[in-house]
């Protein structure tokens, strides 16, 4: 027996010698699949599964393999062991004793070649493993019923042996034993319809094994009944059974059956992520509600936070834990930005922008390595940080999904320069510009944006929005002061006031720095997009946060500055991806 913690032995029987019984093709999938599927969640095979029907049944003696690895695979497993037991094939009724059949199977004498339920469920109760669930896709499958334990044997009165039970159960390491029949004791069971691959039950089995999360009432209490994970983000014996038994009986009126003890439940499989994901994918959709207060979008943030926020853009990638951006484009234009009496045109070429501000959790993984934080390759002509007051003042409380702020525009170029060198060599391609893909840390680089170059994938170059999503002012599209909440929030959380491209947050929550320096002695007063080491030298933010009133603005994408050197609760930034800007 391999030596593994989970364990299948799985039986498909497709074709039969006896002309008596019909062939049935879908059980060899039934195999297959569940063969897959548990391979894939983690469970061992055992030697010689799958037992295929169609593979021996010219043998001779072919029903021997399926009734020794039965026998074998009980008897040899371990204590800590699960087991998983499944057949799909004919049930054989012959004097009220249900068989199993193999391809040898004559339905006039079963017991000389079929395999019984009773020498089965015997088999399961003998076996080391305290933890079986045996799966039976037959006609009267119902029939099947756990042997009693000796303690159960014992008294004859009803009441005492319950409590026998419920002591043995108590004491010492109880013994779980499953089973999920297809079918009632007289009732046949549905095969595959047609176009369909998989029998009826086995179809459900297979969707209730992959994980689906309960939905919930109209009450928002969740029905046990619509899912296969139970609270606590787990494929138990009793959760599979009842998806599976819900969805036949809509299905067909089939009425699968449940036997077991209660007491001694177990995971089959953890679907704790695919759980949590069902359970965000809830809250997000949530946010699609405009008219959603802005109290509960900050709460749906933070909910989501607490479960690992599964949005792509807002974290990092699992295969290196560096910030997972994602990327939109941005189409070229000219932008006129009005500073005082002075207008001030530029013509922006085609860039990439990300689709939320950066988030803690992404700048946090900048920090990941304290040497190579302090590389001179990011600090290169700007004002170094200090590691230690970087990660202890301004990090440690704030929420990973939220966008990062108390960070001043060094950082944010460092770790643009940081992140330009991470992504060397991944290649983007733009819609104006199919032909000459961008290639970062080539022909581009990733960096924070003029304030141009934000404006214009604030609307996206469209002539007549005024703001990210339309033509006019709308509270109930942004976190500005009028929200009432006092603080940043989550990143994303007001899905209707993305732009028509889809970057979001694009006005409020906070502001965002951009390359520029402004300087009012000058004709045009951002022309400045360079470096300099002096923290007190004035850089461009834009975008408004949630303590600007938009009411007392005429500009739909707002411009402050502030001390390159400044931290500060309401600005944060978000990096594109373009062409240096000189």
């Amino acid at each position: 027996m391999p030596v593994s913690d989970k364990l299948a032995l799985v039986i498909g029987m497709d074709v039969y010698q006896n002309t008596d019984l019909k062939p049935l093709s879908c059980c060899k999938n039934d195999a297959s699949d569940i063969c897959d599927l548990l391979s894939e969640k983690g469970y061992t095979i055992v030697t010689g599964s799958p037992v295929i029907g169609s593979e021996i049944v010219e043998e001779k003696y072919g029903f021997y393999k399926m009734r020794e690895a039965i026998i074998n695979f009980f008897a040899d497993a371990e204590l800590s062991q699960i087991l998983i037991f499944y057949f799909s094939g004919h049930g054989v009724n012959y004097k009220n004793e249900v068989y199993l059949a193999s391809p040898q199977v004559d339905p006039k004498k079963p017991m000389l070649s079929g395999f019984s339920l009773s020498d089965l469920t015997l088999c399961m109760s003998q076996s080391p493993s305290k933890r079986i669930v045996g799966i039976i896709d037959s006609c009267y499958s119902g029939t099947a019923e756990l042997p009693p334990s000796d303690e159960e044997k014992g008294p004859s009165n009803s009441a005492e042996r319950a409590l026998n039970t419920a002591n043995r159960i108590w004491k010492n390491q109880p013994k779980g034993i499953f089973l999920l029949l297809s079918s009632q004791s007289d009732a046949a069971s549905t095969g595959a319809a047609s176009g369909k691959r998989n029998s009826l039950f086995t179809e459900y089995l297979l969707e209730g094994l992959r994980g689906v999360s309960c939905s919930n009432d109209a009450n928002g209490v969740p029905n046990p009944d619509t899912g296969s994970i139970d609270q606590g983000g787990n494929v138990t014996p009793e959760s599979l059974h009842r998806y599976v038994a819900s969805r036949v009986w809509e299905k067909k009126k089939q009425r699968p059956e449940f036997k077991g003890e209660y007491f001694t439940s177990f995971s089959l499989l953890s679907c704790v992520e695919i759980a949590k994901k069902a359970q965000a994918d809830k809250l997000i959709k949530e946010l699609n509600n405009i008219d959603l207060s802005h109290l509960n979008r900050q709460n749906i943030g933070n909910e989501l936070e607490l479960m690992g926020d599964p949005r792509p853009g807002v974290g990092l990638t699992k295969e290196d834990g560096l910030p997972d951006i994602c990327w939109k484009s941005v189409i070229s234009g000219k932008v006129t930005i009005v500073s005082g009496q002075n207008p001030v045109a530029e013509v922006v070429k085609p860039f990439f922008a990300a689709a939320y501000p950066v988030t803690v959790a992404q700048f946090r993984s900048f920090l990941t390595n304290r040497v190579e934080f302090e590389s001179d390759l990011w600090w290169e002509g700007i004002h170094k940080t200090s590691y230690q007051r970087l990660l202890d003042e301004r990090l440690k409380t704030q929420r990973v999904n939220y966008p990062v702020t108390n960070v001043n525009w060094h950082e944010a170029v460092a770790f643009c320069r940081w992140l330009t060198a991470k992504n060397k060599g991944r290649w983007l391609v733009h819609d104006e510009m199919p032909n000459e893909p961008f290639v970062i840390g080539e022909n581009v680089v990733i960096r924070l944006p003029s304030a141009w170059e934000r404006k214009q994938a604030s609307t996206n170059g469209e002539p007549n929005n005024k703001f990210p999503w339309g033509e006019k002012m709308d509270q109930r599209m942004a976190n500005t002061e009028k929200s009432n909440l006092g603080c940043a929030i989550a990143v994303g959380m007001y899905p209707e006031g993305k732009t028509v491209n889809g970057l979001m947050d694009m006005l409020g929550n906070v502001n965002e720095w951009c390359l520029n320096e402004k300087d009012e002695s000058l004709a045009n007063p951002f022309q400045n997009v360079g470096v300099t080491p002096d923290p007190q030298s004035r850089r461009v933010a834009v975008g408004g946060s949630f303590t600007t009133n938009f009411d007392t603005l005429t500009e739909s994408c707002p411009i402050f500055t502030c001390n390159s050197g400044s931290s500060r609760a309401n600005i944060g930034f978000r990096v594109v991806c373009g062409f240096e800007l000189k």
